[in-house]
């Protein structure tokens, strides 16, 4: 590239000549003149101009270029002496060939570098799928159930045998026990007892009551007495079945269906009792020794005076009765006990030592034996 100003030649892509410093910017090389220009392309050169006169650096920008350049109009030249253009453009053309050969050195010596310690390859990021998570959580959740097995369902089995040892002792004691108990029930001298519970009205023969015998036993074509709420009947034994089954007699402890004929299932209520004949009366009027139920144990809050009328509970049935204080007694707290008279509205089945419940309602409040029958 010749300068028009001095007539020497520069590098080709020079932007100031190299002798005078006169700008090269408007000077094309012979050989480029022969070519074909693309309109679509612009050097780096054209964008902008540097001057540098003493320590004074002056920038001028062809902002219309760099417009075209920046809407995609006009491309920027891919011209191998580019970097030699920039550095001309800031360094004075003295000095541009030195700064430049001296870039080429150092970016050569990088390139050598790198070819000698090349960077060791990375191994590929290893991603865990969703089937290894899966399995490792079914894994967890199976060693999560051995260790349960192993320790909590032994200690719950152990105290369970132990539980079972204690429960199969007390149970052989309570055994024992209720064998003695019963085994005098069974005496024959004991009077056959057994409360009325249910009521069933067999159509065209009669009426059979079921129950379970507290005392005594029972057989077939023996007599009983109806006793209690209602005038006393004498009635006979037709059938007995216990399980389901007939059989010929029954004993205390036994549940069992009776069967008696020539009655109504009417002339039967719940709450009286079956027993042998003459050895148990209904009666309205007695003496006991009650107790009251504390706050704490589910009784009243408040004391009772005389006149007070609970309900009392005689096997199986509920009667109203009124409770009369002794003279001396002004009322009783709870959880204290004192002798009372008792008057029912309705006669009970009952006997000296008989123990009942008094309630107000579905709240048990006292307890009660009976020490003396009245009438």
């Amino acid at each position: 590239m010749i300068c028009p100003n001095c007539g020497k030649e520069n590098v080709e892509g020079a932007v100031f000549c190299a002798s005078c410093g006169n700008s090269l910017n408007n000077v094309v090389n012979n050989t480029v003149n022969n070519e074909t220009t693309d309109p679509n392309t612009v050097k780096i050169s054209d964008l902008a101009s540097v001057d540098v006169n003493d320590n004074n650096v002056n920038v001028s920008l062809n902002s219309e270029k760099i417009n075209d350049v920046l809407d995609g109009k006009t491309n920027i030249e891919q011209n191998p002496n580019m970097i030699r253009d920039v550095i001309g453009m800031i360094v004075p053309e003295d000095k541009a060939n030195e700064v430049y050969d001296k870039f080429k050195e150092g970016l050569q010596a990088e390139m050598e570098k790198s070819a000698n310690n090349p960077i060791p390859p990375q191994p590929p990021k290893k991603h865990i799928s969703i089937k290894k998570i899966f399995g490792i959580c079914l894994l967890l959740f199976i060693l999560l159930s051995i260790i349960y097995n192993l320790v909590f369902v032994d200690n719950v089995n152990k105290d369970e045998k132990t539980s079972d040892v204690t429960t199969t002792t007390t149970t052989t004691t309570t055994s024992t026990t209720t064998t003695k108990a019963v085994s005098n029930d069974y005496d024959k001298n004991v009077a056959f007892l057994m409360p009325v519970e249910d009521i069933f009205s067999v159509n065209g023969r009669g009426v059979s009551v079921t129950g379970y015998i507290k005392r005594g036993n029972v057989k077939v074509n023996d007599e009983v007495q109806l006793i209690g709420i209602a005038d006393t009947k004498t009635l006979k034994v037709v059938e007995i079945e216990k399980n389901r089954e007939k059989v010929d007699s029954a004993q205390a402890g036994d549940p069992v269906s009776i069967f008696f004929e020539g009655v109504d299932r009417y002339d039967f209520q719940r709450g009286q009792v079956l027993a042998t004949p003459n050895t148990i009366g209904a009666h309205k009027k007695f003496e006991a020794e009650i107790r009251l139920l504390t706050k704490e144990e589910g009784g009243r809050h408040t004391p009772i005076f005389t006149n007070y009328p609970p309900q009392f509970i005689f096997y199986n049935v509920e009667i109203t009765g009124v409770i009369k204080l002794p003279d001396n007694v002004e009322m009783v707290n709870p959880g204290e006990s004192c002798k009372v008279s008792i008057e029912l509205v309705a006669s009970s089945a009952m006997e000296l030592g008989d123990e009942f419940t008094i309630t107000e309602g579905n709240r048990t409040v006292g307890k009660g034996t009976i020490t003396n029958i009245i009438s």
